[in-house]
């Protein structure tokens, strides 16, 4: 599970625009991407055709 508040405190100095939350899910911009995660750990990247690179994404700011 991610805690997405703690999340949204680890974004916001990097984030391109806005954070938006609610209890169910965070959406922002990072690296050029939209980003869209949910509390249990589901994630959909939008801008990116590689699932590689999505999972680099993932791990970078999210984590393994």
């Amino acid at each position: 599970r991610i805690d997405l508040e703690t999340l949204a405190a680890k974004l916001r100095p990097i984030a391109q625009g806005e954070i938006r939350m609610s209890r169910f899910m965070l959406q922002t911009k990072v690296d050029g991407y939209d980003l869209t995660l949910f509390p249990d750990a589901r994630a959909i990247v939008k801008g990116l055709k590689d699932p590689d690179k999505a999972r680099v994404l993932y791990a970078k700011y999210v984590g393994a």
